[in-house]
């Protein structure tokens, strides 16, 4: 075959037949050994009032490799309303975009977007006065955090501090906080199996709060300790919200009170999704897509050659195989 025989079809992804053949096969040989366990189950006394006022938090990010650096683009989004009506018209938003050329740019983008979730959680706080606040994600931030270096280990200290400030203003005022995670990977319960397979729950079933595994919280208090704040003590406890999603795993400090965050956390999460309705709120007004993508990238584009000319262009041309429409 010549090049002028070449066609389109020819590039379409299309996987070889020995190439599935073999997969299949490999599939075969996998070990499956699924475990449950029936915990000591937690229930609230009582359901919150339809006054009671929530705050959802998310983040997002994008990153977009250019010849000139890495294009980091963030957001945090509190969504805040009463139970009974979902609305808010002027949710509270932190964004940050920044060009800069660095060795871990999706590490550093994952601490500037917890950031700036964790201090739009506290302007909410502060501005609109919740009785709870869920966010989206844990308390206790991943274990690869700890391990960044340079410039990103500097992002990482400063999202710490955030937290500490949350942490610390919410204690004040005396309200609940929590972190919700909805894809779980922990092994709290017997060290070997993932808790969200491992657990046995029944749809508004919740385990008994209990602390959080010795080695991350180990990590974490020695991370907050170099940044002069001292970590409170965290509990965790599984939410079954839906027959058809695996359980939440809910994140809290020990002065807050479970029997409300849990009685929230039901009355708010829909059947299908499973995840309370303030949250998915925020993560709808946070997603940093394609379209946000292209508007900042053309503002930089155009200051660009309005200053330097069009010989700079490639000064924040896309790397080879990226790409500016993907979300």
């Amino acid at each position: 075959m010549n090049l002028e025989e070449l066609t389109l079809d020819l590039f379409l992804l299309k996987p070889h037949p020995h190439v599935v053949k073999r997969l299949v096969e490999a599939a075969e040989k996998i070990t499956l050994n699924p475990v449950k366990l029936k915990p000591p189950i937690f229930k609230p006394r009582q359901p919150p009032t339809p006054a009671s006022i929530i705050t959802g938090v998310d983040g997002g990010f994008q990153v977009k490799e250019l010849c000139g650096g890495s294009l980091i683009i963030a957001t945090g989004v509190a969504y805040t309303s009463s139970l009974s009506l979902i609305e808010d018209l002027e949710p509270v938003i932190e964004a940050e975009v920044r060009l800069a050329d660095v060795d871990e740019p999706v590490a550093w983008a994952e601490a500037l977007e917890r950031r700036l979730t964790f201090k739009s959680a506290s302007r909410a706080v502060i501005e609109r006065k919740p009785e709870a606040v869920f966010i989206d994600g844990g308390l206790l931030l991943h274990p690869t955090f700890f391990a960044s270096k340079g410039d990103c280990k500097i992002e990482v200290e400063g999202c710490l501090m955030e937290l500490a400030k949350l942490l610390n203003l919410t204690e004040k005022i005396g309200i609940n906080i929590a972190g919700i995670v909805k894809r779980p990977r922990g092994k709290l319960f017997d060290g070997i199996h993932r808790d969200a397979a491992l657990l046995d729950l029944e749809e508004g079933e919740a385990t008994e709060p209990r602390p959080a595994e010795e080695a991350s919280v180990r990590r974490y208090a020695e991370a907050f300790r170099k940044v002069g704040v001292k970590l409170p003590e965290i509990m965790v406890s599984y939410v079954k919200t839906s027959s058809r999603r695996e359980p939440l795993r809910v994140e809290y400090p020990s002065w807050c009170s479970f029997d409300e965050i849990l009685a929230t956390i039901l009355a708010t999460s829909d059947s299908v999704m499973g995840v309370p309705v303030h949250v998915v709120k925020a993560d709808v007004h946070t997603k940093v897509h394609g379209g946000i993508v292209k508007a900042v990238y053309s503002r930089l584009l155009y200051r660009l050659l309005a200053e330097y000319g069009e010989r700079a262009e490639d000064y924040l041309r896309p790397i080879r195989g990226e790409s500016l429409e993907e979300s």
